[in-house]
């Protein structure tokens, strides 16, 4: 399976005020606010299964396509959380 990737090589105006204005707005990633930008002006959904999302799609118009994460995946963190 293949999906179709866009290779970014400037960045423009409109997807840096986008992404400064959302990891202004929002407790995210400097690579979050990107993605959610590009996914924002070019009116794709953006795969993801980080929880950080939930907000945007909430409150931006921003098409989340949610990766389901195993209950095997999910005991497996627990259990390295537990250790530290």
């Amino acid at each position: 399976m293949t999906f179709p990737l866009k290779y970014i090589e400037i960045i423009d105006d409109e997807l840096l005020q986008t992404a400064a204005r959302l990891k202004a707005a929002y407790s995210i990633s400097y690579a979050d606010a990107f993605a959610a930008s590009l996914a924002t002006i070019l009116n794709a959904s953006l795969l993801t299964g980080d929880p950080e999302f939930k907000k945007l799609e909430k409150k931006e118009s921003i098409s989340i396509e949610w990766l389901v994460r195993s209950k095997v995946a999910e005991d497996r963190q627990a259990r390295v959380k537990a250790r530290f």
